[in-house]
């Protein structure tokens, strides 16, 4: 009777995702419980009430481990949290002390994908291979699915919204590409609230559903391929639009690689399939929007500022103006040095005028680059706090700074190197072990290796773009195909 209500409830839990993601863009992710989000309890019971069930299923070498950790992790908490109100929080205008936010926060995104995993990974008897692509199947058709149709019908959000455009309703669709010159405003993301999430999670999705092509190289499972190609063209981020290829071709390759190395049979309708669904998605891609986006951006010569008016500016700055004066200037010439006007919302001129005029001074190519702009200032935010315990036990979420585009770095400002071992390294520790068996014999074939393409490319988008960790749906995604490593042989 358990292992029946674990599946009901973990199948809610992944047929509710796309659906949580949402309603995380609208009024109902303000309904709380208990000042909790009734969106983020959701998923937290469904995974608890599943761990609680699945206890006495655990096999007994295992209870020292996953105990050990658990422990482990309350340990890391406690001591966390206490680093965290040790915060200076006058260097940052949105920093809190808030023990119950704090806490919430790293058991919400961290430890339950970790108990999603013990769950997963004690049940391979119920959630199999079959379960997984079956999970992928119903994920793809919902996300890709409403992505292209409300792209057609014109009703989505932009996958470069901002406010100024945060809707395009009843105004472009990608097929206006051909009389249409804006081609930023042509990518859309349906009704998803983060672009970069979504796009990661279709990426981690795209090499489940070509395996599926390769075990049922049916037309149903080609279009299922294109379908998700071409939503993920129209996401029109560099991890969704170029990573639809390159995992096409990459998946295409290792094919081709285990057919000589191994001598296994090829299947020849599998192999035309994807030859062929490679084709259709490259034409799409080459007459896309973000082709055209991406041509049109290296093309223009951005820099309408003459490197006099440049230098001319930066002498001015260094001059003997009154610290006053000098925020006026920095604020009213920020396109003179490509620094967002956001960012001095997020770390004030007032309150560190010296590292300002510093990113000020630089290079405008590097500020133009958001990443490395968040970066000095997390790292500038933990060198002004000017505690070492920082390093280990991290800063914490409640400081309220932007995420940043580098999930290993950013963790690391927030969480610590221990805290980055224990939450994150988990994950590395599994897929490590998944890749090792990859070395024996029986499972040194085309039908294992591809299910370790999710995980690994997940690993290192997040390290480029971001958006895995620190992330509900991402992580769940995450979690899922290194379940699908352990069950498949």
């Amino acid at each position: 009777m358990n292992k029946k209500i674990i599946k009901i409830l973990i199948t809610i839990l992944f047929v509710c995702l796309p659906i949580l993601d949402m309603l995380r863009a609208t009024s109902i992710k303000d309904i709380e419980i208990f000042n909790f989000s009734i969106i983020e309890l959701i998923n937290l019971l469904l995974i608890g009430i599943s761990f609680i069930l699945t206890l006495p299923k655990i096999k007994k070498k295992h209870y020292k481990f996953i105990f050990g950790y658990i422990f482990a992790f309350i340990i890391y908490l406690v001591f966390h949290l206490y680093n965290t109100y040790n915060f200076n929080t006058t260097l940052l205008p949105t920093a809190t002390h808030n023990y119950l936010v704090e806490a919430y926060y790293l058991i919400r995104i961290y430890l339950a994908p970790i108990l999603l995993l013990i769950i997963l990974l004690e049940n391979r008897d119920m959630f199999n291979r079959r379960y997984y692509l079956n999970i992928m199947k119903y994920l793809v058709l919902m996300i890709s699915g409403q992505i292209i149709i409300l792209n057609l019908f014109r009703y989505s959000y932009g996958s470069y919204a901002d406010e100024l455009m945060p809707f395009l309703i009843n105004k472009t669709s990608f097929i206006d590409v051909f009389r249409y010159n804006n081609f930023k405003e042509l990518l859309t993301v349906g009704l998803f609230y983060s672009t970069n999430q979504i796009s990661l999670v279709l990426f981690m999705l795209l090499p489940l559903n070509i395996y599926n092509m390769y075990l049922n190289p049916k037309i149903k499972s080609l279009l299922l391929v294109v379908l998700q190609g071409i939503s993920m063209i129209i996401v029109g981020t560099k991890v969704a639009a170029l990573g639809s290829i390159l995992v096409l071709l990459s998946t295409i390759l290792m094919y081709i690689f285990f057919v000589v190395i191994k001598n296994e049979k090829y299947n020849l309708k599998y192999i035309l399939m994807h030859i062929g669904v490679i084709i259709i998605i490259g034409i799409i891609l080459w007459i896309s929007p973000f082709r055209h986006y991406y041509t049109d951006k290296n093309n223009i010569n951005k820099n309408d500022i003459s490197s006099e008016q440049i230098e001319e500016a930066k002498e001015i700055l260094n001059s003997d103006l009154t610290k006053e004066e000098k925020i006026v200037f920095l604020t009213q010439n920020t396109e003179t040095f490509k620094i967002s006007s956001k960012f001095f919302k997020i770390y004030p001129l007032e309150n560190d005028l010296d590292f300002w005029i510093n990113i000020a001074n630089r290079d405008r190519k590097i500020n133009n680059d958001y990443s490395i702009l968040k970066n000095d200032i997390l790292r500038r935010v933990m060198q002004r706090n000017n505690n070492n315990l920082d390093k280990y036990f991290g800063m914490g979420y409640t400081i309220g700074t932007i995420d940043m585009e580098r999930d290993y770095v950013y963790q690391y400002y927030l969480l610590g190197g221990i805290g980055v071992a224990l939450l994150i390294g988990i994950y590395i520790v599994l897929y490590s072990c998944n890749v090792l068996k990859l070395f024996k014999k029986t499972y040194f074939n085309y039908n294992y290796a591809i299910c370790l393409v999710s995980p690994l490319i997940g690993l290192l988008a997040c390290y480029f773009s971001g958006h895995l960790f620190g992330w509900v749906s991402p992580m769940i995604i995450l979690t899922m195909c290194i379940s699908l490593g352990r069950v498949n042989n």
